[in-house]
């Protein structure tokens, strides 16, 4: 039996896109008769520690906000050792921890050092740079590089910072993850090219929308607002200043003066003040329902003619699927992943000029494009169709399920994924080069040595060349740890753990460095021939000493 954990929270994003991410994932999981699916509820709305289960019987773990209203390393702390009471005794191979938010990582690395065999799957639903810096891969590029270093001012500085640590973060979890799903073919190439990824972890899976099971709600409920004397423009999703939709409202504002039948119906909350604004004047044109539910959306649908999304970042668009599955023709942007979703239909696609954006330019363009399209309902008719094929295609729930059965059955996966054995090199390293006032025990100096000896070893007859200059530099590195280790001992005396008595004598048997491990297993006691370290103990250990703050 696989148990299968995915972790959600209470934000607003939980609320729209994610929300509904994890409902398909469920139910994709579901039919699977190994699997059992439970839920981890960061962030949740309750005074306490809290594991019921739902009315569909699916268990949820809920963990309140405890420090300062945000989930951070302490808050990630104190929800591992709840869990940890209830999921120690499961196998460690059974366990699958399903991530969906970037600031769960250090409940992730708990996670994988105290179940070594479990996997970690994350899910891109969104990279943080493309919020500050509405989604310009060109400046993203340009801030993670080193030719910033020492040419920008304060505030710039302050951005720069910000975009780099979120950079490291983001990178460190796809490192950490033993599967990285990713919504679209523009940020799977992000992921490799730019955050230097292993492609072979990384799964593409679009999301899947089951629009079956919603049910009907009562006609009065949209009645109040739509008639039949007008041609109905939709936007649906948060009033955030990266999903552009004071931009849109500012171009209809110029459509809506050539067309008296035109009238926008803006579903979502939000900052409704600067939509608000982009409408003055014309009011009565367009429609603010606030985030309504998807019964009385399924009502609105067949309304419409045309759907805008003209978002700076999104990944696989859930409001757009919906729109698709409707036969709802549509105008989006070229932004990260919304552009392949219309990929066969490049006139309904909205450039953005990251290089030299233009708000004048951006509200023209959006303007031109919806007036094109919507003034021609021959083309209507044939992005419709095309729409409804591409969901068929690429956008149920049983094609994103497939993808998932995939994930689940891919075998022969190592222990630590290369990426994650690459960033625990960097760290051990950092350490041998700082020499910090750590002990010798295995949860220190010996780890340390431990760790870089079973990477030296596992790539003793590698092809690849990448691991041959990996494994050269390691061991010169070991070479750096025994003098370390030698010195050490020799001036204090101190404890010599069993670990650090077998890792000397399998060094031994190699002829590694000969003259300083002769000296150091003068300085040891004999050999205990019963003392195994395991594989798993080793990455266990290294994995606790690289989330360790020395």
């Amino acid at each position: 039996m696989i148990n299968y954990y995915i972790i959600s929270n209470a934000s607003r994003a939980a609320n729209y896109g994610i929300g509904t991410y994890t409902c398909q994932l469920q139910a994709c999981l579901t039919p699977c008769a190994d699997v059992r699916v439970s839920y981890i509820d960061m962030f949740a709305n309750t005074q306490e520690f809290l594991k019921e289960a739902d009315e569909l019987g699916y268990v949820h773990y809920k963990i309140p906000v405890i420090s300062g209203n945000v989930e951070d390393e302490v808050s990630c702390k104190n929800a591992f050792y709840y869990l940890l009471q209830h999921i120690n005794d499961e196998n460690d191979s059974s366990l699958i921890f399903h991530f969906n938010y970037f600031q769960h990582y250090y409940l992730a690395i708990m996670l994988k050092s105290a179940f070594p065999k479990c996997r970690i799957v994350l899910t891109i639903h969104y990279l943080n740079w493309c919020f500050e810096l509405n989604g310009n891969e060109t400046l993203f590029r340009h801030y993670i590089s080193t030719a910033t270093e020492g040419k920008v001012d304060k505030e710039s500085d302050s951005r720069i910072q910000s975009v780099r640590n979120n950079f490291k973060l983001e990178r460190n979890f796809m490192s950490l993850a033993d599967d990285v799903v990713v919504l679209s073919k523009a940020t799977k190439n992000i992921i490799i090219n730019d955050y230097k990824i292993h492609k072979d972890k990384l799964s593409l899976i679009y999301n899947g929308l089951d629009i079956s099971d919603i049910p009907e709600a009562t006609e009065n409920s949209v009645d109040s607002f739509i008639g039949n004397n007008f041609k109905y423009l939709l936007y649906v999703g948060r009033l955030d200043d990266i999903k552009g939709v004071t931009y849109l409202i500012k171009a209809f504002n110029k459509l809506s003066k050539e067309d008296e039948k035109l009238h926008l119906i803006i579903v979502g909350d939000g900052n409704f003040t600067s939509c608000l604004n982009a409408a003055k004047g014309n009011w009565e044109r367009i429609t603010f329902t606030g985030k309504i539910s998807k019964e009385d959306l399924r009502l609105i649908y067949p309304k419409i003619a045309l759907g805008i999304l003209p978002s700076f970042h999104e990944q696989c668009s859930y409001a757009a699927i919906e729109m698709m599955a409707h036969g709802i023709p549509m105008v989006i942007t070229d932004s990260t992943g919304l552009k392949e979703m219309l990929e066969d239909c490049p006139s309904c696609i909205i450039p953005i000029n990251n290089d030299n954006f233009s708000e004048d330019e951006f509200v023209e363009t959006i303007y031109h494009t919806i007036h094109q399209l919507i003034s021609d309902n021959d083309r209507l008719q044939e992005a419709s169709q095309l729409v409804k094929r591409l969901y068929q295609e690429r956008y149920t729930l049983s094609v994103m399920g497939k993808g998932y059965l995939a994930l689940l059955n891919s075998a022969n996966r190592p222990v630590f994924s290369k990426d994650l054995l690459y960033m625990i090199d960097r760290r051990m390293i950092s350490l041998i080069d700082s020499c910090p006032d750590i002990d010798t025990s295995f949860f220190g100096m010996t780890g340390i040595g431990c760790y870089l000896w079973y990477r030296i070893c596992t790539m003793k007859n590698t092809p690849d060349k990448q691991d041959i200059s990996q494994s050269l530099l390691l061991q010169e590195y070991m070479i750096y740890w025994m003098d370390w280790i030698y010195e050490t001992i020799l001036q204090d005396e101190t404890y010599i753990p069993s670990e650090l008595v077998d890792i000397l004598y399998k060094i031994k048997d190699t002829d590694f460095y000969k003259t300083k491990t002769a000296e150091l297993i003068k300085l040891i006691p004999s050999r205990n021939p019963e003392n195994i370290i395991s594989e798993e103990h080793i990455l266990s250990n290294a994995l606790k000493i690289f989330n360790c703050k020395i």
